[in-house]
């Protein structure tokens, strides 16, 4: 697209007072035919009565008489019109310079893709910042690839997917943005696939974390936070309300029976463990 050029003073010049109405809309009418067609200010004849103006060969010469427009071999053509307007030669090196700058942008953004991705997860009120470089799966253009191909995430896809509508959420979509989301917590945060199994099932029958796990993006960024507040993290945790309690018929969720809950010891107890205290991935396996 193009645009023509009057000058603000246009309405004042004498020649222009001078004109009728539909002389002076002919002119104007022509400025705009010819910088949409980059005719570079020449009228043919057979458009004249195409512009929309009654009389227009009337008009039109009048613009000749005093001196806007010449007669042409093949029609009219304004006065000075390059001196004011762009030329055709012009556009077309405007519109292949634009050309090339969206081409340079689009390549930009493919070697940006291949050379490495950034992502940018908050982790307790701090922005973590991790670069790492795309294997193939992270520029797949098949969702059914990247189903294959990372099937583990998938597949934990699909039961935070299936938690979320069993608690009466809607059913989300499995994107390829949610694959490759949770394999960059397996690959990048060095997660173990039942670990993520764990806390998903886990975060699902919290009442409060069921409503904010909503993604793998969400559980990304919230993965340490879920650990301890799990049962198996060793810290307290407020009990799950119990039947006959007056908010009963809004609590959706139990605790399961067989989720392990932390021994609890006292200062100075005999039965206390000796042993150095295991660690968190490992009492998922236990747990398993």
């Amino acid at each position: 697209m193009t645009w023509i050029k009057l000058e603000d003073t246009l309405p004042f010049n004498p020649k222009i007072a001078a004109l009728s109405d539909r002389a002076y809309r002919l002119h104007t009418y022509a400025l705009c035919y010819c910088g949409l067609n980059l005719t570079d200010g020449l009228i043919h004849t057979h458009m004249l009565n195409k512009l929309g103006i009654k009389d227009a060969k009337k008009h039109a010469q009048k613009l000749v008489e005093i001196g806007l427009w010449k007669v042409v071999e093949n029609g009219y053509e304004i006065n000075d019109y390059l001196k004011y307007q762009t030329s055709k030669m012009q556009a077309e090196r405007d519109k292949e310079t634009n050309r090339l700058r969206a081409e340079k942008a689009r390549q930009s953004k493919s070697e940006a893709l291949r050379n490495g991705v950034t992502n940018g997860v908050r982790t307790g009120g701090v922005t973590v910042t991790d670069t790492h470089t795309p294997t193939p799966t992270d520029i797949k253009n098949s969702l059914s690839d990247l189903k294959i191909e990372l099937k583990e995430s998938f597949e934990l896809c699909e039961l935070l997917s299936g938690l979320i509508v069993r608690n009466g959420g809607k059913q989300p979509n499995i994107t390829k943005s949610w694959i490759q989301e949770m394999n960059r917590i397996i690959t990048i945060d060095e997660r173990s696939p039942r670990e993520i199994k764990y806390l998903i099932e886990w975060s699902q029958r919290d009442p409060f974390w069921c409503s904010n796990i909503l993604s793998p993006k969400s559980l990304r960024a919230k993965f340490d936070q879920l650990r301890l507040k799990s049962p198996l993290s060793g810290h307290p945790n407020p009990k799950p309300k119990v039947e006959g309690s007056p908010s009963q018929s809004s609590n959706r969720f139990e605790v399961s029976e067989q989720t392990p809950q932390p021994p609890k010891f006292s200062i100075g107890d005999v039965n206390a463990p000796t042993k150095p205290a295991k660690s968190w991935r490992e009492l998922v396996e236990e747990a398993k």
